[in-house]
This record gives C-alpha cells, sequence and structure tokens, in this order.
C-alpha cells in the first residue's frame, strides 16, 4: 500500500502550477534534520499533497513520487537527498 505525504512549498518558490507547467520536478532544498526523515521514508508511487504555505495555506493539488530518495546531485552532502515528483490533479 502506497503512504501519502505532505509537500510545503511557498507559491512564489515554486507554486502547484509550477509543477503542472513543468510536469516533473526534483523534490530539493530540503535541510531540516525531521523533514529529510520523513523525505527517506517516501517511496516511489506514493502520493503527495502540495501544499502552498504563505497567504494561500491550502492543499492545491496532488502529485506522485515518481522516484525513491536519492542524494541530491547539486550537494556533496549524501544526508541531503531528493525525489522526483510528477504533477498529478488540482483541488483548487
Amino acid at each position: 500500500m502506497a503512504s501519502s505525504w505532505i509537500l510545503k512549498t511557498e507559491p512564489t518558490t515554486y507554486s502547484w502550477d509550477d509543477l503542472v507547467r513543468d510536469g516533473k520536478t526534483v523534490w530539493e532544498g530540503v535541510a531540516s534534520a525531521a523533514a529529510l526523515i520523513v523525505l527517506r521514508a517516501m517511496a516511489k508511487d506514493d502520493e503527495a499533497l502540495i501544499y502552498h504555505s504563505g497567504a494561500d495555506k491550502a492543499i492545491v493539488g496532488i502529485a506522485t513520487i515518481v522516484s525513491g530518495p536519492y542524494a541530491d546531485p547539486k550537494l556533496a552532502d549524501p544526508k541531503r537527498v531528493v525525489v522526483d515528483i510528477r504533477a498529478g490533479h488540482p483541488l483548487m
């Protein structure tokens, strides 16, 4: 059974509309130790609820995790991981 996760983003940085436009993206930039533990638990085909923080404060869409976690290729720190996500459908 697949798990469901909430991925928080500031819409002025990377919004649901950006994900829909791109189709797929690397979910990167996670630095919090607690959030990295959650990111490492994600698996291919898990569901991700995309949450807009800031003024919107709403879950705006559903995406799919399309890769397991892997080391962020932009960083030299193997503890910092990323996952790939694909846009699904909007909720608003």
